[in-house]
């Protein structure tokens, strides 16, 4: 469901309400990018401008934009529904822990947003959402690839296992688990793709039309 956007901007800053992992990375976001907080996210910010959005089930504070509790779902995927085309990344902190099934769910809420929106989403400066298509991202040390549905991936450059040939994988396939990056690495896949670094932290992938 197409809602008025609330932020133009390339670059957003989303925050859930659970635990920061990545404080330094949070940090270094907060004060460079406008901030949608959704619902208990607003707890991590003390006196920072954002805009807020939620049911407020895990807040206390007035939500800027309120939610019913009884609805069919989440703020997470109402709050990525009320964002622009124009956004092209989504740095999000909050999204992980507490409930497992809040925290699965958020996964595939990212990943659904990327299929709709062709934007990409780091989660916690580790895990990045990319949309089908070309890209190359510097990688060093262990990665795993994850796809949530049937999906064909090619992988090559400067990583242990990856010679250009096109693979299938699997819903969450141990197909793509456990490589080894030493540079750049290029990533061709056919349908939304989930890119985990267990040693560093991502940046955004370049894309190749």
């Amino acid at each position: 469901m197409n809602k008025e956007p609330l932020i133009e901007s390339s670059d957003v800053l989303l925050l859930g309400p659970c635990s920061i992992v990545n404080q330094k990375l949070f940090s270094s976001c907060v004060d460079t990018m406008p901030i949608l907080a959704v619902d208990g996210g607003v707890k991590h910010l003390n006196t920072k401008e954002c805009i807020s959005i939620g049911d407020g089930d895990s807040s206390n504070i007035k939500m800027d934009i309120n939610f019913p509790t009884r609805k069919s779902q989440s703020d997470l995927q109402l709050a990525l529904e009320h964002l622009s085309p124009k956004n092209k990344a989504i740095y999000a902190f909050g999204f992980l822990g507490e409930r497992r099934d809040h925290e699965w769910i958020n996964l595939g809420e990212f990943t659904r947003h990327t299929m709709r929106t062709k934007c990409q989403v780091i989660l916690e400066g580790r895990t990045l959402f990319l949309p089908k298509g070309i890209y190359e991202i510097e990688i060093k040390g262990i990665f795993s690839l994850m796809s949530l549905h049937e999906n064909r991936v090619s992988l090559s450059g400067q990583c242990e296992y990856g010679n250009g040939e096109t693979f299938e994988l699997g819903p969450l396939s141990s197909q793509g688990l456990s490589n080894i990056g030493h540079g750049v690495v290029r990533i061709e896949t056919l349908s939304a793709l989930i890119v985990h670094s267990v040693e560093q932290d991502l940046a955004l992938a370049k894309y190749f039309p």
